[in-house]
């Protein structure tokens, strides 16, 4: 009896301590992925805005939440905290974050969005508000910008197409850079057949060891930003179910050709994972090397790969929001 209890004692501790470990390490890879003091600003209105100051996520109404007094849901992946006694998705990254209601058809009225997730208003949008009375037409057109101004090129080795529920459903990835603001196109409502939130999966027998997928952009950049897995704040099942990238190999193009390879690890959680470089490069493919298996399909997924946000004057943002637009209402048709 004595021997049983001593081996059930060590079973206990050694879970106690893996838990402990993998708190640990989520906390620890955000620490590490944040290279500035402070994110970007998102959310759905000017009064309801969020964003991350170090370790801190602030709200300008509600009392600061350390990032450590979060809990990662281990069934789901997301990292979770309660707002006003609704409980938040939050997706956190060096510049950019998303806040999303667990449950936004019945906690709208706390969370005053309207049903919508936070991290969705693209920050020139409040920038401009100052200009709205001399351009009211540009302080418009701003709430649309995407966060990057670069154009953006989604290649890959494969990609996966089905048929559900009727519809024609092509994972090709090709709206991977906006994910922020087109996951708000959808909402709780849409039903999620939405062809500019479907994340990239490739499309062969097991979870894609050695697919890639690669963004191509006009000017260099030092650094990207990688939301891992299926990551639907609606659907948060979806991202256990697929599976995700463990460990890739990130090779960077330099303007003038050189390569700038890599070895990048991902932890199991929803998160934006900070690629960098050492110097800018133009172009960025992912090598799936090995994948965490999905609880039901081992189809290997990316949500997001997202250019650093970028800073532009009224004249040069007038003229990416106008092919930007043209092409979102040539892909929605």
């Amino acid at each position: 009896m004595k021997a049983v209890i001593r081996k059930l004692g060590v079973v206990v501790s050694l879970f106690l301590i893996g838990a402990i470990v993998y708190g640990m390490d989520w906390y620890d890879e955000l620490r590490d992925s944040f290279g500035r003091e402070e994110s970007v600003k998102v959310g759905h209105s000017e009064g309801n805005l969020y964003w991350r100051e170090n370790m801190v996520l602030v709200h300008r109404d509600f009392d600061d939440i350390p990032i450590s007094e979060m809990e990662l849901n281990t069934d789901s992946g997301f990292l979770e905290v309660k707002i006003l006694g609704s409980t938040m998705h939050v997706i956190l990254g060096d510049e950019y974050i998303l806040v999303a209601d667990v449950d936004p058809l019945e906690h709208q009225a706390v969370s005053e969005i309207d049903g919508q997730p936070l991290g969705v208003t693209s920050p020139h949008f409040f920038e401009h508000r100052q200009s709205a009375e001399q351009n009211p037409r540009e302080f418009i057109r701003s709430f649309g910008i995407p966060y990057s101004a670069l154009d953006v090129s989604i290649t890959s080795s494969n990609y996966m197409i089905e048929m559900v529920r009727g519809k024609r459903v092509e994972y090709s990835g090709e709206y991977l850079s906006d994910y922020l603001y087109h996951i708000s196109l959808r909402g709780p409502y849409g039903g999620g057949h939405n062809p500019l939130i479907y994340p990239w999966v490739e499309d062969v027998e097991g979870p894609g060891i050695g697919e890639w997928i690669q963004i191509d952009i006009s000017e260099g950049r030092d650094r990207f930003y990688v939301l891992n897995g299926f990551v639907d704040p609606y659907r948060p099942h979806l991202y256990k179910m697929n599976s995700r990238v463990k460990a890739a190999t990130v090779i960077g193009t330099t303007e003038d050709g050189r390569s700038l390879e890599q070895q990048v690890r991902f932890l199991d959680f929803v998160y934006f994972k900070t690629i960098q470089f050492p110097e800018p490069v133009v172009s960025m493919r992912l090598v799936i090397d090995s994948a965490y298996p999905g609880s039901r399909w081992q189809d290997t997924a990316i949500s997001a790969i997202m250019p650093p946000h970028d800073t532009l004057n009224t004249s040069e943002r007038a003229e990416i929001f106008g092919r930007w637009w043209e092409n979102y209402w040539e892909s929605s048709e």
